[in-house]
């Protein structure tokens, strides 16, 4: 009367062990990480002379630290890799790197087209003279920018000053991502 249930079948493919996920390095070598920094530190740069306008030095640092931020999180997000502190600083670091890596080419060829049309530091003062600044301030700025010691520690004193709010936003990406990962 009753049919007999069907035998059960069995998998007969291997099991595959689980493999743990491998955590790849934030670094130069790594083509996320590089695409990543570059395209969040061209946007930045494209970014920078609102926020010059909007609300000068405050508002400058705020859209750096925003910038470190934003590159960790798509970073984290997009490869599926939990981040660390350091790496989310690291992160940071990278898209400071190529954000002053643009802005030295942007400034050297906008100084190269000042040369050709007159000189660059003439330029520069008319500017500064038409701006109000004091004249022992414009002094001072010729003289830094003649000097080549002083020309190489404006620069290094530049790329610490937007690179630094990067790293932190960068590291505070990482903590936030860490924070959700560990509440799922």
């Amino acid at each position: 009367m009753f049919a007999e249930p069907p035998p059960e079948v069995q998998d007969t493919a291997p099991s595959i062990p689980a493999v743990e996920p491998v955590a790849v390095e934030v670094s130069f070598r790594n083509s996320n990480a590089v695409t990543i920094s570059f395209l969040t530190a061209a946007c930045l740069f494209l970014l920078l002379p609102f926020a010059a306008v909007g609300g000068g030095v405050p508002t400058i640092l705020l859209l750096l630290g925003a910038g470190g931020l934003f590159a960790a999180i798509v970073y984290g997000r997009r490869t599926g890799n939990a981040m660390s502190v350091m790496s989310g600083a690291r992160m940071g670091w990278m898209t400071g790197v190529f954000f002053n890596a643009i802005l030295v080419l942007f400034l050297t060829a906008a100084v190269l087209v000042l040369e050709q049309q007159g000189g660059a530091i003439k330029a520069w003062e008319q500017q500064s003279r038409a701006a109000k600044v004091p004249e022992a301030e414009i002094q001072a700025a010729l003289q830094a920018l003649q000097s080549p010691a002083q020309f190489i520690v404006g620069l290094a004193v530049t790329f610490m000053l937007f690179t630094l709010p990067m790293i932190l936003g960068g590291a505070v990406a990482a903590k936030m991502l860490d924070r959700g990962s560990s509440e799922a």
